[in-house]
């Protein structure tokens, strides 16, 4: 299932990759912290798109949302304020042992 969902992605990902990741994310969000390895596994297919678009979704839903100097410090406080930030974490978490060059590329 996880092969037939990385190929449909591969077809979508160069026409709409916003959609393609926003609708990860959301997704992720719902069923957070239990699907955050699944788009981390995707992730893997496509590891600079996805990076990229998790990080730009992941600042967009930051900057909608806001977020105190304080939530830096208790993210528990910030995952209910700002929804995906959470599952960008845990995302990137995912990716980052095999992917960290390209994730301090893209923060670069």
């Amino acid at each position: 299932l996880m092969e037939i969902y990385t190929q449909c992605l591969s077809s979508l990902i160069n026409s709409c990759p916003d959609a393609c990741v926003d609708a990860l994310l959301d997704t992720s969000v719902q069923h957070s912290p239990h699907f955050d390895w699944v788009v981390a596994h995707i992730g893997s297919s496509f590891p600079n798109t996805i990076i990229s678009r998790v990080l730009s979704c992941g600042l967009k839903d930051f900057c909608v949302h806001g977020a105190a100097s304080a939530d830096v410090l208790f993210p528990s406080a910030a995952d209910k304020r700002i929804p995906k930030i959470a599952s960008v974490v845990g995302i990137l978490g995912h990716l980052a042992p095999r992917h960290s060059e390209s994730i301090k590329q893209e923060l670069l």
